[in-house]
């Protein structure tokens, strides 16, 4: 018998198939494909994120840095064109105060058409007259509101996106003694200037004009303490600071309470007359200009302090800056000196007043205006001096008074 090893036994039958495992397997296969999906997506959520988050901080850094370049022109001077650079590059203006156009869009441009409407078609009914930088017609809007629209003289006008940006940084420009720019109007052919309506005229027409009604000295008061700080908020508050270099009495409107609005600040940019060096053109009215500005075209915020002196020696004399042969100035200057020496205002002072008026307060005006008339800008006070003096800052008085002999010009003159 041999010796054979056995057959190994068979192997154990399989388990019986279990239903329940085999969902389990399944789902967690689902889950696993879902949780695959759920990722992918996040990712690109996450990636796109991340663009949104870098593309953020770069806009950011460029206004900053936009921001700080305009704050670094304070210091330098407008030349004579205001806020732009030789480069033709526009800085923005940032002034301190608060907003007078609640009720307008913050994208101030009409049409053509609308404006044609409101002034009855430019119509001759409508016509106000005509200043150094075009025609004003007088509009009412289909809501009810009054408006001045200053349409510019042909061919002094910019590019379009530069007289865009100018305008845009004269209505950021807003003071209660300042008139307000509503908005602008651009075609092919036209530039139009949109602004509040004053129905009380101007400082001119009361002053030459109006025959029948005197101004009295209390209006003409406020009239320069109000005018006085509207040129300090643009020569201070605005930066880079505002000169506005056509200031007149036909550019001081009245409201119905008297109270003054300067206009056609910053109007000296936006009608370039297509030139290259703005700089040189002499914009302004005579018998207001500077003797810097007028011969040379320098231009500084002490040029205005100059105008605003004639503006001043207009409210206290009642006479035109310039009339027969002579000039309101140098007819004023040995007067001004003999005032401020002996305390006699009676060949001064407009006569229609009938010396009724505040002693003090036409001591303090006589005194601004002799400082702000001196023959050289680094003789003028400052404008917020000028302010302060109007309102009776005796230390700002006593140092106007000295060495003015107008009458014979020193070398300190």
């Amino acid at each position: 018998m041999s010796n054979v090893a056995p057959p190994p036994p068979p192997p154990p039958p399989p388990p019986p198939f279990d239903h329940n495992v085999s969902a389990l397997n399944n789902n967690r296969y689902e889950h696993y494909k879902d949780f695959q999906g759920l990722s992918r997506f996040e990712t690109v959520v996450l990636f796109f994120l991340a663009i949104f988050i870098v593309v953020l901080v770069v806009i950011c850094y460029k206004k900053r840095a936009k921001k700080k370049h305009a704050d670094g022109k304070l210091e330098n001077q407008q030349q004579p064109s205001g806020g732009s650079q030789g480069n033709g590059a526009t800085l923005e203006i940032v002034c301190e105060g608060t907003s007078v156009l609640a009720s307008v869009p913050s994208k101030g441009t009409f049409k053509y058409d609308d404006l044609s409407a409101a002034t009855n078609e430019f119509s001759q009914d409508n016509y106000l007259g005509q200043g150094g930088f075009g025609q004003v017609h007088k509009g009412v809007l289909g809501n009810g509101m009054e408006i001045a629209v200053k349409t510019l003289k042909s061919g002094s006008v910019q590019e379009e996106d530069e007289f865009e940006a100018e305008v845009e940084n004269i209505r950021r420009v807003q003071h209660p003694n300042l008139m307000t720019l509503i908005g602008y109007c651009i075609t092919s052919e036209k530039r139009i200037l949109v602004y509040e309506f004053v129905p009380n005229k101007t400082l001119e027409y009361h002053l030459q004009e109006n025959v029948s009604i005197t101004l009295d000295w209390s209006k003409r008061m406020r009239i320069a303490v109000s005018c006085a700080k509207g040129l300090v908020y643009l020569h201070d508050d605005c930066q880079p600071r505002v000169i506005h270099r056509d200031i007149k009495s036909a550019n001081i409107h009245l409201k119905n309470d008297y109270e003054p609005l300067m206009a056609d600040f910053g109007l000296a940019k936006v009608t370039a007359d297509n030139i290259t060096h703005v700089s040189t053109r002499i914009m302004g009215t005579m018998g207001y200009l500077a003797p810097e500005y007028a011969s040379s075209g320098k231009l500084t915020e002490r040029s205005d302090v100059y105008s605003f002196g004639v503006v001043i020696l207009e409210l206290i004399t009642g006479r035109r800056p310039s009339f027969k042969s002579d000039n309101l100035v140098d007819w004023a200057r040995p007067l001004l000196t003999n005032a401020l020496r002996d305390g006699d205002y009676s060949k001064l002072v407009d006569q229609r007043l009938e010396n009724e008026y505040n002693h003090d307060e036409m001591e303090r005006m006589i005194a601004c205006a002799a400082a702000s008339i001196r023959h050289s800008s680094k003789k003028r006070p400052a404008m917020n001096e000028v302010l302060g003096a109007l309102q009776g800052d005796v230390s700002k008085l006593q140092e106007f008074n000295v060495g003015i002999r107008f009458n014979h010009r020193s070398k300190e003159d």
